[in-house]
Order: structure tokens, then C-alpha cells, then sequence
């Protein structure tokens, strides 16, 4: 088992406390499958459906907006103004990202990486 193997299933463990703790979302699951663990928050038909795994040693965030969380973007899209849309996209992503997923890892280095950067724009609460 690799260092990141070893260092994930806590990452994991701790990121479902704070989503118990920062959210009010009712599902979450950590499953275990025969190439490593993934961590759902949200039922997949849910407007924001985020999910968190290990595939080939590197670890991989997604966010999934359906529903009412499209229908706050779509508008820039129809109207060709993908560089608000795509910001509006990233703002959604990172800020869902600060509150389900736990920031004392090195995993997420780049999230805190890029609340720097972006300082005002975006606030990744703890």
C-alpha cells in the first residue's frame, strides 16, 4: 500500500465528519470497492452531487449541478458568455469543495491554493 493509499482513507473519514458538521445534506456514503474507497455526498439526482476517489494513485473531486444549481449558469451559456459562465462554474465547484471536503490535507492543497489567489472572490469556510 502507497503513502497516498495510507493517508486517503482518513482524508476520507474526516471530510464525511465535515460535511456531518457543515451541512445539512441527509446522504453521504463512503463505500469501499475492490480499487479503493469513493466518498458520495448527495444522492445522484440531487442538484449538487459531489464525490470524491482514488483511481491510479491520484485522488479526483467532482461536482455534479443539475436542477435549480444549472438553472443559476445556464443563461450566461445561452448567451455566449462563457467566461462568466465558467467562472460562475469554478466559484460553485470551489466553494461546495471548501465546505464538504476536510482542508488539513495535502490533498487539497491546490483548493487552498487557489482561495489565495482568489481571496474575495471565493471564502472556503472551515
Amino acid at each position: 500500500m502507497s503513502d497516498t493509499s495510507k493517508l486517503f482513507d482518513p482524508f476520507l473519514v474526516d471530510s464525511r465528519s465535515q460535511i456531518q458538521d457543515h451541512t445539512t445534506t441527509n446522504y453521504m456514503k463512503l463505500h469501499a470497492f475492490s480499487d479503493g474507497k469513493i466518498l458520495k455526498v448527495n444522492r445522484r439526482n440531487n442538484s449538487l452531487y459531489y464525490q470524491v476517489y482514488q483511481k491510479n494513485e491520484k485522488v479526483r473531486f467532482e461536482l455534479e449541478l443539475k436542477h435549480s444549481q444549472t438553472k443559476l449558469v445556464q443563461d450566461y451559456l445561452f448567451q455566449n458568455q462563457f467566461a462568466i459562465f465558467g467562472d460562475d462554474l469554478v466559484k460553485q465547484y470551489f466553494e461546495y469543495s471548501g465546505i464538504v471536503i476536510h482542508l488539513d490535507y495535502v490533498y487539497i492543497d491546490w483548493i487552498v491554493d487557489f482561495q489565495r489567489r482568489f481571496q474575495g472572490n471565493l471564502i472556503l469556510d472551515q
